[in-house]
C-alpha cells in the first residue's frame, strides 16, 4: 500500500547501509531515499493496477481475460512500472542525471515486470478456483455459487432420469457445466470441493440408486461422500435423493 510503503523503503535502506558499513548520518540519507521511491513506486504501481484492471486483453481474437492470463499481464505491467518508477526516483535522488535515471528504471523494470507477473498469476488462478471460474477463459463453470444447496445428477438422461441442469434451474440451485471441455473433469472435480468443503446439502436430480450403474453422477456422489464425509438422504420409498454433511 503506497500509504506504508516509505516505511518499508526507509527500513531497508537505512539497514542495508548499515550492514554495508556506512556510518549513521548515511544510513539516514539513504533511508530517507528508499522511502521516498518506494513511496513513489507504490504510488504508480497502484494507479497502473487500476487502469489495467479494466482493460481487456486480446490476441487476435483470442480472449485473455481469465483471471489468471489477465493476473499474469496486469500484475507483469505494474510490478515494471512500480519498479521503473522506484528505481528512476532513487537514482534522481542521488544526483545521477535524467537519461542515467531512466537507464536505472529500465534495468529495474524487467525484474519487477516478472515478479509481478507471476504474483498476478498466482492470484488469479488462486481467485478463479475458489469462485468456480475458469482462470484461463473467464467462463464460470460453478453456477449460482452462492445458492444454499446444490444438483448433482444426469447429463444425458434416460427414461425416467430428469437432466440435472434443468432440476437446479427451476429450484435456483448450484451446479456444475461449461461450454468448453478443455480442463472439464479437473473443474468437475473442483465444483464438488466447493460445495463439499461449504457443506452444502445436495439433491440428486434423478435418486442415485435409480441412475445407471455407469453414471458419473455416482462417482461425484461417492468421491463427496469420502472426502468431505456425507451420508445418504433416503425418502419414504429408501430411494437416495439427496446427500448432507454429517453432524
Amino acid at each position: 500500500m503506497p500509504g506504508y510503503a516509505w516505511a518499508g523503503g526507509a527500513a531497508l535502506g537505512f539497514g542495508n547501509t548499515l550492514l554495508g558499513g556506512g556510518n549513521i548520518g548515511q544510513a539516514f540519507l539513504n533511508a530517507g531515499i528508499s522511502a521516498a521511491s518506494s513511496y513513489v513506486g507504490a504510488k504508480v504501481g497502484n494507479y497502473v493496477s487500476k487502469y489495467t484492471a479494466g482493460l481487456n486483453f486480446n490476441l487476435n481474437g483470442f480472449n485473455l481475460n481469465g483471471p489468471a492470463i489477465k493476473g499474469l499481464i496486469s500484475g507483469g505491467i505494474t510490478g515494471y512500472a512500480t519498479s521503473f518508477a522506484s528505481a528512476t526516483t532513487a537514482s534522481l535522488l542521488q544526483g545521477h542525471s535524467f537519461s542515467e535515471a531512466i537507464e536505472a528504471g529500465k534495468s529495474a523494470g524487467p525484474t519487477g515486470g516478472v515478479l509481478g507477473g507471476f504474483s498476478g498469476l498466482g492470484a488469479g488462478y488462486y481467485n478463479a478456483t475458489k469462485m468456480g471460474v475458469s482462470p484461463w477463459t473467464g467462463e464460470q463453470y460453478v453456477h449460482n455459487i452462492n445458492s444454499n444447496r446444490a444438483v448433482l445428477g444426469p447429463y444425458k438422461v434416460g427414461e425416467g432420469e430428469e437432466n440435472y441442469i434443468n432440476y437446479a434451474k427451476a429450484r435456483g440451485s448450484s451446479y456444475f457445466s461449461i461450454s468448453s471441455g478443455y480442463c472439464e473433469t479437473r473443474y468437475n472435480y473442483n465444483a464438488l470441493d466447493i460445495w463439499g468443503s461449504k457443506g452444502l446439502p445436495i439433491d440428486f436430480s434423478t435418486p442415485l440408486n435409480l441412475t445407471n450403474q455407469n453414471s458419473f453422477v455416482r462417482v461425484e456422489a461417492t468421491y463427496i461422500q469420502q472426502n468431505y464425509n456425507y451420508e445418504w438422504v433416503y425418502d419414504v420409498e429408501g430411494n437416495i435423493v439427496g446427500m448432507r454433511a454429517k453432524r
